[in-house]
């Protein structure tokens, strides 16, 4: 299929005006009512996905409000939108490879690494434009993100035609994906049963997605299509975006998940109870950041640890004393053996950071050590004075195994640290440099060739340098 990328650079709306309004500060207000009228919500861990109903925003907005308030209140940086094809079948999964997207209230900006990344490691994903031209699953989220959510926000919009691909989406998603970013499932639930039905169904069918378990929710599907309810074509319209959301859920850990508001159409004055359709919001949440990267699982005790045994190397330096490991609560994952970062930091401004891909001593002994070459060995900076330890933000990174990639393609900012070598010479970048500066790929690689490694700008793209991605568990001071 061929196009033209400058028209189908910025993708408009078709519903403003219609199923909401194309007015700014009219959809503002109307947006503001519903977050408005959601009362205040239990605290919670991060929200990192949310099934969220796209009819028309006089009747899915007050529901979906529940879910976009739960995560209004954390921080994001990309967000994974998943919907279906009402209107047209197609092969494979329709990438919306567009810039932006058009909204009344301003444009939101594509995430085009990680679209272009799709778009070339499986030929199952394709960007179809009619697909998206006209669907309202992706494009009725877009008032509450572009709303919510500050300008920074990036979006990966991704359409399903079918369930054949559902599960190979979670795959390729789940090697991108990071905590920082969240999940938007766009699903309805049942269609056209009466008021009381839906009601029933609809329980069975949310209950099923909740579990977490993309069998259970299929399973179910098939149970209810048995012995259906009169004037039922459909359980969740949106059932192969859930399901894909489901296989997502379970590699990442999703296990807690909860129903925060059910509505359906009947519950509108202008609503028909004789044939309804149902919305939900639902929120999966997931304490185990650790399954997003391949670095050991740390419980919070253990990263307490490690950020102590930092400040007490620190300060044993300077009474002329080593650490004494006795003190410390040594866990077995902390005498595992992974590559560290040690990252000092002052007022905002790097301080040292020093770190080490190969290392031969458990992570509790290697954290130590880093934390010394940071502080003292650190070739851009003085070396740190006694006045100064108690100043310090800290900083640790656990390193996976570095991967070597041949097509910088495959390289995610905020997902992947960067190692590059041409010779003798090279230098890295932690995962989380790219999302600090704002950089997309092209700027960081940039970056780290020239000013970080003395190397050729453009040596990551003519083929002449090694380059290696890895992940890494970041936490620090601030955590705590």
């Amino acid at each position: 299929m061929f196009f033209n990328h400058n028209q189908l650079n910025i993708r408009k709306p078709a519903k403003a005006g219609s199923w909401y309004s194309a007015d700014a500060q009219e959809l503002a207000n109307t947006l503001q009512k519903h977050l408005d009228q959601v009362p205040a919500l239990k605290e919670t861990s991060k929200p990192r996905m949310i099934v969220v109903p796209h009819p028309g925003l006089a009747f899915g907005g007050p529901t979906a409000a529940y879910a976009y308030k739960a995560a209004a209140t954390h921080q994001y940086r990309n967000i994974f939108l998943i919907g279906i094809s009402h209107f047209m079948g197609f092969p494979g999964v329709s990438i919306g490879n567009y810039q932006q997207y058009e909204t009344p209230l301003g444009n939101i900006k594509v995430n085009q690494d990680i679209v272009n990344y799709l778009l070339k490691i499986d030929p199952q994903f394709t960007f179809v434009p009619t697909a998206h031209q006209n669907e309202n699953s992706l494009e009725m989220q877009l008032p509450f993100i572009k709303y919510i959510f500050p300008d920074n926000i990036q979006i990966i919009p991704c359409l399903l035609s079918s369930a054949q691909e559902a599960e190979s989406l979670a795959d390729y998603l789940y090697k991108v994906i990071t905590p920082d970013d969240l999940i938007i499932i766009s699903s309805d639930f049942s269609h056209y049963p009466t008021y009381e039905d839906a009601i029933k169904v609809d329980q069975e069918t949310i209950k099923a997605a909740l579990s977490g378990d993309p069998d259970i929710f299929k399973t179910k599907l098939q149970d209810l299509g048995q012995n259906p309810p009169p004037n039922c074509p459909c359980f969740a319209c949106g059932e192969n975006a859930i399901l894909s959301g489901l296989y997502l859920a379970q590699k990442l850990n999703l296990h807690q998940a909860e129903l925060l508001h059910y509505s359906n159409s009947g519950d509108f004055p202008f609503g028909d109870k004789s044939q309804v359709v149902g919305y939900g919001a639902l929120v999966y949440y997931s304490d185990a950041e650790e399954k997003f990267y391949d670095t050991p699982y740390l419980n919070k005790s253990d990263k307490q640890t490690l950020l102590n045994i930092v400040k007490e190397t620190l300060q044993k330096h300077f009474l002329d004393q080593k650490i004494d490991f006795k003190n410390f609560q040594i866990s077995p994952a902390l005498k595992t053996t992974y590559g560290v970062f040690v990252t000092l930091k002052k007022q905002g401004q790097l301080r040292g950071c020093i770190g080490n891909f190969e290392p031969t001593q458990p992570l509790y002994e290697l954290v130590s050590q880093m934390a010394l070459s940071s502080a003292f060995e650190d070739p851009r900076f003085n070396p740190l004075t006694q006045e100064e330890v108690t100043k310090l933000d800290i900083e640790i990174s656990i390193l996976s195994a570095r991967k070597k990639i041949s097509d910088p393609l495959e390289i995610i900012p905020g997902k992947h640290g960067v190692f590059i070598q041409l010779n003798a010479q090279g230098g890295t970048y932690l995962p989380q440099v790219a999302p600090e500066q704002n950089w997309d790929r092209s700027q960081m690689m940039n970056s780290l060739c020239e000013h970080k490694s003395g190397l050729p700008q453009t040596c990551w793209q003519d083929g002449t340098a090694d380059i290696y991605t890895y992940t890494a568990l970041v936490f620090g001071t601030r955590n705590f």
